[in-house]
């Protein structure tokens, strides 16, 4: 059998100038190859890395604080919900804290056996067994209780995030009973002064008043400013008092329409007087309730709490019209 040399494809080193030169040429693609290779399999790699890592998630995986829920209005001695909206992702939870006017009241710490623990802040009042991680009950309030309320939220490690929202609440003491208009004279005419006054009953704050003619708002020009003054137990009034000259433009169909309107937070009363021309007056009452409740709601937008009429119509009887 015979055989045949094969030669040698690539030349060693020894084989001349030549030689040497293909062969360094031929290791270094060899060398280069081989690193393009391994920087795509990592680049692979890392792109299946990202994309697992995006897929874990459904939502966000860390803590965000949504709101709080607080009252913007409360009756004296009605109690109060606080609620802080906050989704925990998958963070672990430190604390959640609760500050009246940057003032702390109520915290609760995880893991603790005893995870809970309040302050004593005038006006306010927790009832802890009613109170947790989301909701705070505050019992009795007072006027004190009036303020800013604030929740605070604070993951565990390794993120340690801490948020924070607040609202404001009122607490209101209503009159109980509506404005009174007073200095009505017996008769009117055309060309006569009207100066007549309104006053609210006692209330917490002092209510908001305003006069109305024909059911259009005076104008400043017409109006009496009195400053309100505070009574023994802390509540409070306002007068506004109104003067004008009667023209016969005043008289719609005969008669003349006078409205007080007193408002305190979300209450509103009236006091109407109801002037025809030239005859003497005659008192009549009537009152309308109407109560329109829902709870509170809060730095998110609030429903209306009450809502409360009450109208005292004098008259000054028909008769022929003035000339």
């Amino acid at each position: 059998m015979s055989t045949r040399k094969i030669s040698r494809s690539i030349p060693e080193a020894g084989d001349g100038r030549a030689g040497r030169i293909i062969y360094f040429l031929l290791a270094s693609l060899l060398l280069l190859t081989g690193q393009l290779g391994l920087c795509l399999s990592a680049g692979e790699h890392g792109r299946r890395a990202v994309k697992s890592r995006g897929a874990k998630g459904g939502g966000s995986k860390y803590l965000t604080l949504e709101g709080v829920a607080v009252p913007v209005y409360k009756f004296r001695g009605e109690d109060a919900q606080l609620e802080c909206r906050y989704e925990r992702g998958t963070d672990p939870l430190y604390s959640v804290k609760w500050y009246k006017d940057d003032n702390e009241f109520y915290r609760y710490v995880f893991g603790r056996s005893k995870p809970k623990q309040t302050f004593i802040i005038p006006g306010v009042t927790v009832d802890v067994h009613r109170s947790n991680t989301r909701r705070v009950l505050l019992k009795s309030l007072t006027f004190n209780s009036t303020g800013v309320y604030k929740c605070e939220v604070s993951a565990d490690s390794p993120h340690f995030h801490t948020f924070e929202k607040s609202g404001s609440m009122v607490v209101v003491e209503l009159p109980q009973q509506g404005p009174v208009i007073q200095g009505m004279k017996s008769h009117y005419r055309v060309g006569d002064t009207a100066r007549l006054n309104c006053t609210s009953a006692k209330s917490k704050p002092a209510a908001e008043l305003a006069w109305y003619i024909n059911e259009e708002k005076a104008v400043p020009e017409m109006l009496v400013e009195y400053y309100p003054w505070v009574h023994r137990d802390g509540l409070e009034s306002r007068r506004l008092g109104l003067s004008f000259t009667v023209d016969k433009s005043h008289f719609i169909m005969g008669n003349l329409v006078l409205k007080c309107k007193a408002t305190v937070a979300t209450v509103t009363r009236e006091e109407d007087a109801t002037i025809s021309e030239g005859e003497q007056v005659i008192l009549e009452q009537r009152e309308k309730l109407v109560y329109v409740r829902s709870s509170a709601s809060t730095a998110l937008p609030v429903s209306l709490g009450l809502l409360l009429n009450l109208a005292a119509l004098a008259v000054v009887g028909g008769g022929r019209p003035v000339t």
